[in-house]
């Protein structure tokens, strides 16, 4: 309700809850912006979510894995600038996110997110601009909330394999 936009979970979600708290499910998709006309935001043949159960009872917040299997995801920036990631001024009912909001705020961990099998494409309309990123394998590690973060990966971008490296300086200012 919060972001505005549809998130449709097909297939089996099956959920686990020792010794990892999780779920996994069949194919997701989530909305785009109203004004884009690139199909869904995010769609994913398969999403594993799996937290430790442990560090729950001490209030921390571990993500030990965040899996998206064959994901085809689309940045896309419209005219004006607004990027289809930028969830604060959903037009037509997205909610608001304040400090009574479940989990707002709360910092987290993540040992390892990954994608595999994903294509990215980022298009810019105000720049003219259409990138397509296919073969995708990436991971990101978020140790420490409010320290650094990394991301690594591959891709195959106009016929040329590429490798990526890059370092968040401060996570949770980036977020």
């Amino acid at each position: 309700k919060l972001t505005g936009r549809e998130l449709v979970i097909s297939g089996s979600v099956r959920p686990s809850f020792w010794p990892v708290l999780g779920v996994k499910t069949g194919p997701i998709s989530v909305a785009n912006a109203e004004w884009s006309e690139e199909g869904p935001l995010l769609q994913a043949g398969s999403m594993e979510i799996a937290v430790d159960m442990a560090s729950l009872f001490s209030g921390d917040v571990r993500i030990t894995g965040l899996q998206l299997t064959e994901p085809a995801i689309v940045l896309e920036r419209n005219a004006e600038g607004q990027g289809n990631w930028d969830f604060r001024e959903v037009a037509g009912g997205g909610g608001t996110a304040g400090p009574e909001t479940p989990g707002q705020g709360t910092p987290f961990t993540l040992d390892r997110g990954a994608i595999s099998g994903g294509t990215v494409r980022f298009i810019d309309h105000a720049a003219g601009t259409d990138v397509l990123l296919e073969r995708v394998e990436a991971e990101a590690r978020v140790p420490d909330f409010d320290g650094a973060a990394e991301v690594t990966g591959s891709a195959r971008m106009g016929g040329q394999d590429v490798a990526f490296t890059g370092n968040i300086a401060e996570f949770a200012a980036f977020l």
